[in-house]
């Protein structure tokens, strides 16, 4: 038993000397401390991305640190000062805590653990002593945007602090990592020593390739961040902050380092119309750092942020069979897109970018070229290893423009540039019908003839017939639209959408119109059938307007539609196109609302329809619709009433009577079934119905009739009355439908059409 006892004292002696090696046992009244290490740049090793210290990126100017007991968080902290320093890295200071803060304030009672928080490097006093949501919430601005070298990032980091022992020097020894708040961005860039491109060249009247050789100036080649975010709080969520505000950096020349990587490539054989790959290694130039607070988009935002790449490149003189060609410098623009699934940028990330650039971009600064690259997003002091892995060569796509029109071609050819090889896809085509007012679809003859396709020199093909024989029953009278995509055949994400509008020698279009306003101009009276100023005889009124709410496109003349019909080419026709109208214009008198400043109302220099241009067709013309109905007038109200008419946002003084032609052609459209019938005339016995073309001719269904002045006009033109026309033993009911030249005063709309618009004076 002795034996025992004192073994059992030995054994105590031993581990008391182990506990207590090398620290200071604290007798009662002393202070304590705790070893407080903040760390913002872990050990630099190859396979690490740490701060840069070129770039004050680990620079620790100011450390704010707040304590909290256990369970604390949310109330003031209980410890709070601000140590100034200027190190690089990490630093450790000293905590010095006497018996009561320890015991009763930091680590009361039972508890083994508070919390720490640290901010490095915020620009102002933080006072008081705020809880963590508070700190967590202190607003920044910063404009990174002028020298690459910052004076210091701000940085946070929290930690939860193991107790010790409460009767050693060091009480606690916590390390608290800290995060940058900001985002760092930088792009690697490696340029092809030369690209080839074909250019369309015209010599003689006749089009070929011609292919130039196009080098780049590296030393011109600039950098610059677009839709950086200026604003952020210490816990950089950016949708904790009131107020974003996006800037934009100046353009920066890159730096003179430079790394290697391998790149693979597709490359496309023309010899052999293939694409094989390839692995080379390659040296890209190194930008400067971007940095922004984090922000969150989607993609297609406008305000989506980018890179912009300015790139000088310069074409080698040359020549080849046609003739020969100077050296020219051109400045190039690249949009260089974040990755499709990026939606943001997240504190304390780097975004590393490696760019291959083997095409030249826009040559103006706002059509840029879309290019990305391959993309490493990595922490800022992380200990993950960067895989090393090829960088794919940069893959794009493009093509000059989205949408094209075909004005009465057959075959259209869209080049465009790409990395990889491609594919049509998603082809669909249709063409309006107007009479069933409905579109057809023809993409099943498109995919089997073929219409769409890829040749063997980077060209989008559009191949398809036109029909315009008029005199043939399915000649084309509206637009083929072309709608598809062209995409990486192995990646669909790097796609173009194209539209493609193929308009025939002849065409139509329609836009309907609403009951909203007259369809003459007004005067002082407000009822409906005074809009026409229909009583008496006088020449000088306009006729009667059949009641608007009649226009529902249920059957007859009440087709609400407003067609205008585009001609280019009149084939096996003796038709031909130009100006109907008189070369000077003519004077009307007596029109309502229009005033000289002697007072006399009419219309000046107005240009009616001449009255010999009866073979001429408008190259492009409106069609009144049917809220231009009427009861029979005579020939001069007609004249008069197209004068004063305005319809659907088209004014009035710019109307005019129809030619024979005009007539014509507009009812071929409708005996083919392109159009609904416009001109309903008819002949009955001894009664005509028939419309008015310029030359007094009424046109019957199928011949015009000349009507002479000496015929008689009997009839009122009342709101229950028609006037007519006793000619040739007939009795000439004849109506009027107005046409508004479009290829003289455009397509444009004018707010307030019931007034004057068509006078020159």
């Amino acid at each position: 038993m002795k034996r025992n006892y004192i073994l059992l004292i030995a054994l105590s002696v031993f581990v008391l000397s182990s506990c207590t090696k090398g620290d200071k046992v604290i007798a009662e009244g002393e202070t304590s401390g705790i070893a407080l290490t903040v760390v913002c740049k872990e050990a630099s090793t190859k396979a690490t991305r740490p701060g840069e210290d070129a770039y004050n990126e680990n620079r620790l100017r100011s450390i704010d640190y707040f304590f909290y007991p256990e369970g604390g968080t949310g109330s003031n902290a209980v410890i709070h000062k601000r140590v100034g320093v200027d190190v690089v890295g990490q630093h450790t200071i000293s905590v010095n805590l006497d018996e009561a803060t320890l015991n009763t304030v930091l680590f009361p009672g039972y508890n083994q653990t508070c919390q720490v928080a640290v901010i490095a490097n915020y620009p102002t006093e933080i006072t008081g002593n705020p809880d963590l949501e508070t700190l967590k919430g202190l607003t920044l601005s910063t404009d990174f945007k002028g020298s690459p070298v910052q004076p210091s990032f701000v940085m946070f980091g929290t930690e939860t602090v193991q107790l010790i022992s409460r009767k050693q020097t060091t009480v606690a020894a916590p390390t608290v990592e800290l995060r940058r708040v900001a985002s760092k961005v930088t792009l690697s860039a490696h340029v092809s020593q030369s690209v080839e491109i074909t250019n369309k060249i015209i010599v003689g009247g006749v089009e070929y390739d011609r292919i130039e050789t196009w080098t780049p100036n590296m030393e011109g080649m600039k950098l610059y961040l677009v839709n950086g975010e200026k604003n952020a709080v210490v816990e950089g969520d950016p949708s904790m902050v009131a107020t974003h505000e996006l800037f934009k950096y100046s353009e920066r020349e890159f730096t003179n380092e430079t790394e290697t990587h391998t790149i693979t490539r597709q490359v496309y054989n023309a010899g052999t119309s293939s694409w094989t790959t390839v692995t080379s290694t390659e040296e890209f130039i190194k930008s400067f750092p971007y940095y922004t607070y984090p922000e969150t988009w989607l993609n297609n935002d406008p305000k989506e942020p980018y890179l912009k790449l300015v790139l000088p490149w310069t074409r080698q003189a040359g020549s080849d069979e046609h003739g020969s060609w100077g050296s020219v410098q051109k400045q190039f623009y690249y949009h260089v897109v974040l990755p499709n699934n990026a939606t943001g940028f997240v504190s304390n990330n780097w975004y590393k970018i490696f760019l291959e650039v083997a095409i030249l971009g826009s040559d103006t600064d706002e059509a840029q070229v879309d290019i990305e690259g391959n993309y490493y997003v990595v922490p800022w002091n992380s200990t993950v290893v960067e895989k090393q892995v090829d960088i794919l060569s940069t893959r794009y796509l493009s093509v000059a423009f989205n949408s094209y029109t075909m004005p009465n071609t057959q075959t259209l050819k869209i080049p465009y540039v790409t990395s990889n090889k491609c594919e049509i896809a998603d082809l669909n085509v249709k063409q309006y019908n107007f009479n069933t007012n409905q579109y057809v679809d023809k993409t099943a003859t498109a995919l089997a003839d073929n219409w769409v396709t890829l040749d063997n020199n980077n060209n989008i093909v559009i191949n398809h017939e036109l029909n315009n024989d008029l005199t043939s029953s399915g000649f084309d009278a509206s637009p083929y639209i072309f709608t598809f995509k062209i995409w990486h055949q192995d990646l669909h994400s790097y796609v173009e959408e194209l539209t493609i509008t193929q308009d025939p020698a002849m065409y139509i279009e329609q836009d309907t119109t609403t009951t909203g306003r007259p369809v003459f101009v007004n005067s002082t009276s407000s009822t409906q059938s005074n809009y026409a100023h229909p009583y008496g005889t006088s020449n000088y009124y306009l006729g009667v307007i059949i009641n608007r709410s009649a226009i529902n496109d249920q059957g007859g003349n009440t087709n609400p539609r407003q067609y205008t019909v585009h001609v280019s080419v009149l084939e096996n026709s003796n038709w031909y196109l130009g100006d109907p109208r008189v070369s000077t214009g003519t004077t009307l008198s007596n029109l309502p609302e229009r005033t000289t400043a002697t007072g006399t109302t009419g219309l000046y220099r107005y240009r009616q329809t001449d009255d010999g241009m009866d073979d001429c067709i408008a190259p492009v013309f409106k069609i009144a619709s049917s809220y231009g109905r009427t009861y029979a007038l005579s020939y001069e109200q007609a004249v008069r009433r197209c004068a004063a008419y305005q319809e659907n946002g088209y004014p009035a003084g710019r109307w005019r009577l129809p030619t024979a032609a005009e007539i014509q052609f507009l009812v071929t459209l409708s005996d083919k079934g392109k159009i609904p019938a416009l001109f309903s005339a008819s002949i009955s016995g001894n009664q005509v119905s028939a419309y008015w073309a310029a030359g007094r001719k009424a046109f019957d269904g199928t011949n015009f009739t000349t009507i002479p002045t000496t015929a008689t006009l009997s009839g009122q033109n009342t709101t229950q009355g028609e006037r007519y026309y006793t000619y040739n033993s007939r009795y000439y009911y004849v109506y009027t439908r107005c046409v508004y030249d479009v290829w003289y005063w455009g397509d444009d709309k004018v707010a307030n059409p019931g007034q004057w618009a068509g006078y020159n004076d």
